[in-house]
């Protein structure tokens, strides 16, 4: 709805950098921070845009919006800006960290809405904290590095299989065991591949079982 006012008109800020009413009675309740810019800096901020900046909203308006993404970010950053100035991007969406008021960092998933008013480039930023998620993930991806570096130097068998039973994972062990290459392995299907043909189906739904149970979990 939001992204709607802005293409239509009725979110556009008027000369003193403020949007309309109904885009603002909107804007206020949204769970999403909300920031509009012209030309790269802020002329409205919402609760939730101070709640995730640091920022009061006193501070955030008249601010660069350049100055709240992280330094690893900014040539992305600079790189979207110019396409916009171009006119070849009007609504983006991607992944990016901010920085805050106390210097701390914080991934968020933000969509941009741009629109042009003569030579002025006015643009629209929804941002959702991801931060939390995007920890999990590293967290994860983590554990899984750790736990492969420990499996590749067991003398045991130590497979990872998907939800499909295709092999994405197989130390060294097995490789040697099955006497073939690692890529003859990886991306083959474990109970096609590896397991006896009258074993097959038995092993199979009995897989697809502990799945269902999440007593083992696919990788």
């Amino acid at each position: 709805m939001l992204h709607k006012l802005l293409r239509g008109g009725e979110a556009r800020p008027d000369d003193d950098g403020q949007p309309d009413d109904r885009f603002t009675t909107l804007a206020e309740t949204s769970p999403a921070a909300i920031l509009m810019a012209r030309d790269g800096v802020i002329t409205y901020a919402n609760p939730a845009g101070s709640d995730l900046s640091g920022y009061t909203i006193r501070e955030l308006i008249g601010r660069q919006i350049a100055s709240l993404i992280h330094p690893d970010f900014q040539a992305l950053f600079t790189q979207r800006e110019r396409a916009r100035h171009r006119g070849s991007l009007v609504t983006a969406r991607y992944e990016l960290k901010m920085l805050t008021r106390s210097q701390e960092d914080r991934w968020v998933d933000v969509v941009v809405t741009t629109t042009r008013q003569g030579e002025d480039l006015s643009t629209l930023w929804m941002c959702i904290d991801i931060h939390d998620r995007k920890l999990a993930e590293h967290a994860l991806r983590e554990a899984e590095r750790r736990m492969r570096d420990i499996l590749e130097n067991v003398r045991l068998v130590a497979v990872m299989r998907d939800i499909n039973g295709d092999v994405t994972f197989a130390n060294e062990f097995v490789v040697e065991l099955l006497g073939g290459a690692e890529e003859d392995v990886v991306g083959s299907n474990w109970f096609e591949g590896f397991v006896p043909p009258e074993q097959r189906d038995a092993l199979r739904e009995a897989y697809k079982d502990a799945l269902e149970l999440g007593s083992i979990t696919p990788h």
